[in-house]
């Protein structure tokens, strides 16, 4: 029986070496698993049912693999833990296990030691017995307590295992007692099915300690021989067991600890939270203030035998915890909640050990932020509650919040646990000033539950929910800036009258994902002008107003003090504009319009320049409108370094359409931040025309079609004018203009010696107005290039012409060819 009586330890350790070894028998077991703590009866732990299957070795042999299978499945079930050879499977209760595991299953064992190929050994589960009601307990329960460890200790049983779980087999019983802080065995001992009494020799125990005892009624099959492993065996039993606490005389300190299950989320929308299943972990803590002599801690998982050593802290690690240990990735997965132990030893010697039964049921619904998009955009100086929903498996228990907040660099800001809850939900306070303005953090909200003290520990389970927050500058209802500009139209040599003259803009600018509902301008109780959304970043709600002349737009807004009134979920604010400030002298502006009316290519973008006014200046914007759509902005790109040139984005506009374009120039001339509640305040002065434009086809995209599929054509690093997604020396744009491909290594032009000459043939684009090159040559490549001085000829062709240069003889000659789009492209 020394194999048998090997396998059923708590803990086996396996030295690691090369030398060979046997492996003696293999086991599949039926268990029940049951706990006493009281003096009559037993229960049964959540997990009480367990399908155990592991394996013996004698020697020092190295296991390369092992694995267990139901029933010959293409799926085997992995040995969890290397130190035993051992698997588990955990049911709820019995007839749940006989569900899925029957009698009548074929189980398959597959092993590899090293040097040898991999063999299996397979066994029927044949036995006819079953559990019946034989269950250990202890009848002497209360002198458990009190064990005079010098002398002999017999547990008497209420009754053996004959005649019930194994009716016609070798029934036997076995005793093991546990040290719950070495997690090893101090004592095992084996009895005939019919005994009542279990021994524990006199000088086995310590004084002042407490122990587990394991008691298992077993049931065994005969052993089968395995023809296919020589003489190895296989062997299919029952067992059921019970766990009782022991303690020798003496006194123990009280303590109190904790075992807290973490659930970890992630929000980023107002939708339901995101499992982070990698963070989540168990944790088990002895608090240093109530435990200042304890020496060593331990958590020991009883019914899968699988215990965790907690680890000692350092002092400056965390000056509230003595002990701790964190059950993470395959150890949380292999853990089930059930019949657990915390064991502690003291510095005096003696040890204290309780154990629970924690039937931890999971949330069905995840913590949630409720208040989302508010969160988003927090006012930092007014109180702000954080509003989140408990989880169900949270409702009814005493909930504690941790709040923290950390900046980018992942520094603790703040730490706030300020809470008030209702029976679903739960209220943080954020207090003014505990955040910055304008400012986004990382935040970490921490929601935890007890679930009551049972035998010294106190059981709870948490939800970590990661999260991030901004704060706003401004606590006008999210606005972060008004406005209103007086606009002077310039003629811009355009001979025709307009009848637009003048106009008044009014905007606002909102720094919060809450959406304004409704704005305003008003004069005393008048309305001057409602602000309609925009669909731009960021999100804008204006009014553009056009008159036919100055007179009449200072006539209906003149220089006085007006009342802009913002709402947002039917609360209403209204906050002083006072517009005191007079227009500036309109300056002298001139917009390039000779290439707008050359049927465009609307797939490319569209330059425009100008003079008199830089874009570049920090307080002056350029925005084109549709002259039938003037609300919706067209915002100008790649503006010039020198702010006096800039580009519609492609595909703005259909293809051979026309269009009647208003370009604004927008100047900010005062901020002012009084009466505004921090949003910032803006006098400022607009310039606007009329510009005519025509749209031919879109030869550009055509051209891309013929070489990109649709998820190319949809991928700007694919279609851009200065993409090079083939990697060669040329852009797009410059394969567009001489008859390149964009996914295929183009050659670019080269100068070729020809009697004397030198001359430069290449394929041009000529359906383009806006495409146009350019020929330099130097015979030393120091700057200045020198303009081409030689002969060109053109012969037509369409969409791309033939085009040859002839240089003027020379002894050598360097060659440049530029490529122009429009007014600035290169």
């Amino acid at each position: 029986m020394r194999a048998l009586q090997f396998c059923v330890f708590v803990i086996a350790y396996l030295v690691a070496g090369t030398a060979s070894g046997q492996l003696d028998g293999f086991y599949v077991e039926k268990r029940q698993i049951f706990y006493q703590d009281q003096t009559s009866g037993i229960s049964m732990p959540k997990h009480g049912a367990f399908l155990d299957y592991y394996f013996s070795r004698t020697g020092n042999t190295d296991i390369l693999q092992a694995s267990f299978s139901a029933n010959f499945s293409n799926v085997p079930i992995q040995f969890r833990d290397t130190g035993q050879y051992r698997g588990f499977v955990a049911f709820e209760d019995v007839n749940a296990l006989e569900a899925v595991y029957k009698d009548i299953f074929y189980y398959e064992f597959t092993t590899q030691l090293l040097g040898e190929l991999p063999k299996n050994a397979n066994v029927r589960f044949t036995s006819t017995g079953w559990y019946s009601g034989a269950n250990p307990r202890v009848s002497n329960f209360a002198q458990l307590s009190t064990i005079n460890a010098p002398f002999n200790f017999n547990l008497s049983l209420t009754q053996s295992a004959i005649g019930s779980a194994g009716v016609g087999w070798q029934n036997y019983i076995q005793l093991t007692v546990i040290d719950p802080v070495a997690l090893s065995g101090v004592h095992v001992s084996q009895y005939a099915g019919t005994s009542n009494t279990l021994q524990i020799p006199g000088g086995t125990l310590g004084n002042s300690r407490e122990y587990v005892a394991r008691i298992q009624f077993i049931s065994p099959d005969t052993w089968s021989e395995v023809g296919t492993f020589n003489d190895y065996r296989v062997v299919s039993q029952y067992s059921n067991e019970t766990w009782v606490k022991l303690r020798t005389l003496g006194s123990y300190p009280d303590f109190l600890a904790e075992l807290t299950r973490y659930y970890h989320w992630k929000q980023t929308s107002p939708s339901p939270s995101e499992p982070l299943a990698d963070k989540d972990y168990l944790l088990a803590r002895i608090p240093t203030a109530q435990n200042p002599n304890v020496a060593a801690a331990s958590l020991l998982q009883l019914d899968v035998r699988k215990g965790y050593a907690l680890e000692k802290l350092p002092d400056d690690k965390n000056d509230e915890t003595l002990f701790a240990y964190e059950l993470r990735d395959e150890e949380l997965d292999n853990f089930v909640s059930g019949l657990l132990s915390v064991g502690l030893r003291y510095s005096a010697g003696n040890t204290r050990a309780e154990m629970v039964n924690w039937d931890l049921n999971p949330a069905t619904n995840t913590p949630l932020i409720t208040n989302w998009e508010a969160a988003q955009a927090i006012a930092p100086d007014l109180d702000f509650a954080l509003m989140v929903n408990v989880p169900n498996n949270m409702v009814g228990t005493s909930l504690a919040t941790t709040l923290t907040f950390y900046d980018q660099d992942g520094a603790v800001v703040t730490t706030i646990e300020e809470t008030h809850a209702t029976a679903s939900s739960i209220a943080v306070e954020i207090p003014a000033t505990a955040l910055a303005e304008n400012t986004q953090y990382d935040a970490t909200l921490t929601l935890t539950a007890s679930n009551g003290v049972t035998n010294g520990i106190d059981l709870q389970v948490a939800h970590v929910v990661d999260f991030s927050v901004e704060t706003s500058l401004s606590n006008w209802l999210g606005v972060a800036s008004a406005a209103i500009y007086r606009g002077t139209y310039f003629a811009n040599g355009n001979t025709d009258t307009p009848d637009v003259l003048s106009s008044v803009r009014v905007r606002l600018t909102q720094d919060s994902a809450d959406s304004l509902t409704a704005a305003s301008v008003l004069e005393g109780e008048t309305v001057k002008t409602t602000l309609t959304p925009q669909a731009s970043d960021p999100l804008l709600m204006q009014s553009l107003l056009f008159y036919a002349d100055e007179p009449t737009a200072l006539s209906d807004f003149p220089y006085e003090t007006y009342l802009f009134q913002t709402t947002i979920d039917n609360l209403s604010q209204s906050v002083p504009y006072d517009f005191a400030l007079q227009a500036e002298a309109a300056p002298v502006i001139t917009v390039e319009t000779s290439h707008l009316l050359n049927s465009l290519d609307p797939s490319l973008p569209i330059p425009l320049s100008w003079t008199g006014i830089d874009a570049s200046a920090d307080n002056v914007s350029i925005e084109v409108v549709n002259s039938a759509d003037p609300q919706t902005p067209i915002a100008l790109e790649n503006i010039a370094p020198d702010g006096l040139s800039g580009e519609i984005p492609a595909n703005t506009f259909a293809v051979n359409s026309s269009y009647s374009l208003m370009i604004f120039f927008r100047r900010d001339l005062q901020n002012n931040y009084d009466d505004a509640l921090q949003a910032t305040l803006i006098h400022g002065d607009e310039y606007f025309t009329f510009i005519p434009v025509t749209t031919g086809i879109a030869s550009y995209a055509g051209w891309l079609s013929l070489y990109l599929d649709a998820g190319q054509l949809a991928d700007p690093a694919y279609t851009a004018l200065t993409a090079n997604p083939d990697g060669d020396t040329l852009t797009n744009l410059q394969e567009y203009a001489f008859n390149g491909h964009p996914l295929a290594p183009t050659t670019p032009p080269q100068v070729q010696a020809d009697g004397g000459l030198y001359k430069l043939k290449f394929q041009f684009r000529s359906d383009n107005p806006l495409l146009s090159y350019q020929a330099e040559q130097s015979t030393t490549l120091d700057p200045p290039f020198a303009p081409f001085n030689g002969n060109t000829q053109v012969t037509a062709g369409s969409p791309y012409q033939t085009v040859q240069l002839t240089f003027v003889s020379a002894e050598r000659l360097f060659v440049r060819l530029i490529t122009r789009f429009g007014q600035t492209a290169e």
